[in-house]
């Protein structure tokens, strides 16, 4: 990437988002307990998630967030058949705080910038400020 090319993943922004979002806050050794019991009580998937105490000892208090229905422009895309954030959540989403809902009908996280038939459907959003509802994605099995 050129230098002065937007920053695409701000790992400490992540960081602090994920951490506001945590209310267990563990620290290491009841972060590491909890990791053992987990493993011990799944030995053969337990390994999936890895062992985090990304927020352990952040100094910073949870922030709680009202989220409230608001007039600005707000695309929510969300893929039919994809477990990784499911469908449903963003149809739940749209109903708690309003804006447009963007379908696409594959199972494939990020594929709406990829595949040709979304790309012509997104990209003249950020010209126009207008979207289309859906496009097919990549194509299902």
């Amino acid at each position: 990437m050129p230098p002065d090319a937007p920053e695409q993943f701000n790992t400490t922004t992540g960081q602090a988002v994920f951490c506001n979002e945590d209310p267990s806050r563990l620290g290491f050794d009841a972060a590491w307990a909890a990791y053992q019991r987990r493993l011990e009580r799944n030995p053969v998937t337990g390994r999936a998630l890895r062992f985090s105490a990304g927020c352990a000892g952040r100094p910073l208090p949870v922030q709680n967030l009202r989220v409230r229905r608001t007039a600005g422009l707000l695309v929510l895309s969300g893929h039919r058949h994809e477990s990784i954030s499911p469908y449903a959540w963003t149809k739940r989403m749209r109903a708690a705080i309003g804006g447009t809902l963007f379908t696409v009908e594959d199972d494939m996280h990020g594929s709406a910038t990829r595949e040709p038939d979304c790309a012509a459907e997104v990209v003249p959003y950020f010209l126009t400020g207008r979207i289309g509802r859906s496009c097919q994605g990549v194509a299902t099995p």
